[in-house]
């Protein structure tokens, strides 16, 4: 069940990324000109909150069921940064403050280390 919850939670990773994703190719490929990618990103986007808290519950389950107790392992570090990008992405919601939703983009890319870090090497902490 743990391994199930752990790849649920990296799906869900990818489907909170991939509203970025797609404006980012539509941007440098098609210069915003590519409605299909534009309608693909505003659905994604549309379900962006709700995938967040689903992503902050399924991973402290996956991480509880995996190691019975707490300890500092690369999960908890990339479940820290998942907290602070949403911290973030909250934050802006609330207050429109665009310094917050330009940390909130670049905490992706920090979290994106993050789990293939998690991914390739779980217990590099011991």
């Amino acid at each position: 069940m743990a391994g199930v919850l752990g790849s649920l939670s990296a799906i869900l990773f990818l489907f909170l990324i991939l509203p970025f994703v797609l404006n980012l190719i539509n941007k440098r490929f098609y210069d915003y000109h590519n409605q299909a990618l534009m309608k693909w990103s505003k659905r994604f986007r549309k379900y962006h909150k709700q995938a967040g808290g689903l992503i902050a519950i399924i991973a402290i389950i996956h991480g509880s069921l995996m190691l019975g107790e707490f300890k500092l392992h690369t999960g908890f570090v990339l479940y820290a940064g998942i907290l602070i990008t949403a911290i973030l992405g909250f934050s802006y919601y609330k207050t429109k403050n665009k310094s917050l939703y330009v940390w909130h983009k670049r905490m992706m890319f920090v979290d994106l280390v993050l789990l293939v870090l998690h991914l390739a090497v779980p217990d590099l902490f011991g």
